[in-house]
Order: C-alpha cells, then sequence, then structure tokens
C-alpha cells in the first residue's frame, strides 16, 4: 500500500538514540506493532483514509493498554495534546491525558515525539521509531512506537494514533 519504505538511525543529542521505519517497513518488527499496524490498514475502504471515528475501542480491547490518541494541532504552532493514554504507556511515560506531550518529564522522548509526529504530518505516512534505553534508570528496556495518522472529511491529519509496545531487552 505504501510505497515508501525505509529505515534510518537517528542518534541526537537532544532526542537519544533511536531508529525510525517508515511504510511498509513497519512490519515484523514487533507482535503489538503489527496488530495495530494491520488494524488500521484495514480502515482504509478505496479512497477514504482511516479517522478516528473508525477506530472502535472494542476492535483493539486485546491491546488497549498499549494506545495513545494525541490531537494534532497547527493553529498557532504545532502541537500535540494527549487525548488518551492507556495504562502501559502511562506506566512508563506517566499520565498525561489532556496534556501537551511536552509535560512529560522524559523530554528527550518529548522532542522524539514531536519530530516523529511532524514527520507523519508532513510524509503521511505511518512511522515506527524503535528506542533502546528510553530512560536513564531503565537501560535494559526497549519501546517501540508506531505512529498512525488518523484524518478528517478534508484528508487532513487531525489525530494520531500511537501503539507503544515496552520490552526487556533480556527476553
Amino acid at each position: 500500500m505504501f510505497s515508501t519504505n525505509s529505515t534510518s538511525p537517528i542518534s541526537h543529542a537532544e532526542f537519544g538514540e533511536f531508529t525510525q521505519v517508515q511504510g511498509d517497513a513497519v512490519r515484523g518488527r514487533n507482535r503489538v506493532t503489527d496488530y495495530f499496524y494491520d488494524y488500521w490498514l484495514s480502515k482504509h475502504e478505496g479512497d477514504k483514509l482511516p479517522c478516528r471515528a473508525d477506530i472502535r475501542p472494542n476492535d483493539l480491547s486485546r491491546y488497549l493498554d498499549h494506545v495513545v490518541i494525541m490531537d494534532v494541532s497547527d493553529e498557532e504552532a504545532f502541537r500535540l495534546t494527549v487525548r488518551l493514554i492507556g495504562t502501559h504507556v502511562a506506566n512508563f511515560y506517566g499520565e498525561i491525558t489532556g496534556k501537551d506531550i511536552h509535560t512529560m518529564a522524559n523530554q528527550q522522548a518529548a522532542e522524539r515525539i514531536y519530530l516523529v509526529s511532524k514527520r507523519v504530518v508532513r510524509e503521511r505516512l505511518p512511522f515506527l521509531t524503535i528506542t533502546p534505553a528510553f530512560a536513564q534508570e531503565r537501560q535494559y528496556l526497549e519501546a517501540f512506537a508506531l505512529y498512525l495518522p488518523l484524518y478528517n472529511a478534508a484528508a487532513e491529519i487531525e489525530k494520531i494514533l500511537v501503539a507503544v509496545d515496552i520490552r526487556s531487552l533480556y527476553r
């Protein structure tokens, strides 16, 4: 479905070390993100792009605790406001429902989320990030985050659904 496929390791002091994967290349790296990617693709009907109303919590009950839904605003400046954060994600990043991503305690992660979300909006593609040791005190963990655009009736991205899976590197 998506012709743009690439994997690019990124290392910036302000964002930390992580890998970005886009388009269909997101498949096959994590079972949780694969589940969400396939679900998101199933919401494409012809030329119709997936929107928030297409996402049914009952369909996602298996991994609902891995979900983050962010509102995208670009009126004055690009902003990401969390509308929903699952318990699996909140356990690591904190409860930030109704708040801007920049309120997260881990500012390196917040900047990384903003960077990738801007790419999702600009390129209109799903992106997967893989981040080892996303927090200094948790060097044994790796985070997978799949960013999926959700559109409005005018085919503009108004929300981003993020599926997050945090795993031990020792499994």
